[in-house]
């Protein structure tokens, strides 16, 4: 097991919620799928949802807007 690996792996034994800004950023979507997918951690993402997106958004990314969460 290399040093990322045992990394996530740590990250499994104790998921938190990470919350992280500028949604609009095709990187930190991507960022945001990757640790949904792996289950390092839940994902809360500022901003309005990416509409105009072509991939597809896992459940358990929350999208936080001024006027509440939309899951």
């Amino acid at each position: 097991m290399n040093f990322i690996d045992s990394i996530k792996e740590k990250a499994r034994n104790n998921i938190r919620k990470i919350v992280l800004p500028e949604s609009m950023d095709e990187r930190v979507l991507d960022a945001a799928i990757k640790a949904t997918e792996e289950g390092i951690a839940h994902v809360i993402l500022i901003g309005n949802p990416i509409k105009d997106i072509n991939k597809p958004i896992p459940a358990g990314i929350a999208f936080f807007k001024q006027s509440g969460i939309a899951v």
